[in-house]
């Protein structure tokens, strides 16, 4: 989902993307993009976007949670950066990933109920050109 001037998680209204038959977009201006080989790949679409990647828990999935095993990838441009939330509330700190930057974003994300949603927000660097980020 997106959400063109979306600054926090609490930003209002998402939208959903559509598939075109590569990728998941954001309208016409095939940006933010999220391709899905192995990776989730996204572009950040401008200074003021970012791209939401969301995961709400099932019956029978609550528990203490944590994200593992995780990469966080930019090749190139102005690096981008990452927030992660559950519900409303931000889990650590927004982190910077610096263009050709390889990092884990692993997170303890506390004790979670079915119904709780964690979200993972990746927004641009300095600006908007060439920060496409794979996610794994």
């Amino acid at each position: 989902m997106y959400n063109l001037s979306c600054t926090s998680i609490s930003t209002q209204p998402y939208t959903a993307m559509t598939w075109s038959g590569s990728a998941w977009q954001a309208g016409a201006n095939a940006i933010p993009s999220v391709f899905v080989n192995g990776t989730v790949r996204v572009h950040p679409a401008d200074i003021n976007q970012n791209v939401i990647l969301a995961y709400t828990l099932q019956a029978g999935e609550q528990g203490y949670i944590s994200i593992a095993n995780s990469s966080f990838l930019t090749p190139g441009g102005s690096g981008t950066n990452y927030s992660i939330f559950v519900d409303n509330t931000q889990i650590g700190s927004t982190v910077s990933v610096n263009a050709g930057t390889t990092t884990s974003f692993n997170q303890g994300l506390g004790y979670l109920n079915a119904g709780q949603t964690v979200y993972v927000m990746v927004g641009p660097g300095g600006d908007q050109s060439s920060d496409e980020t794979q996610i794994a």
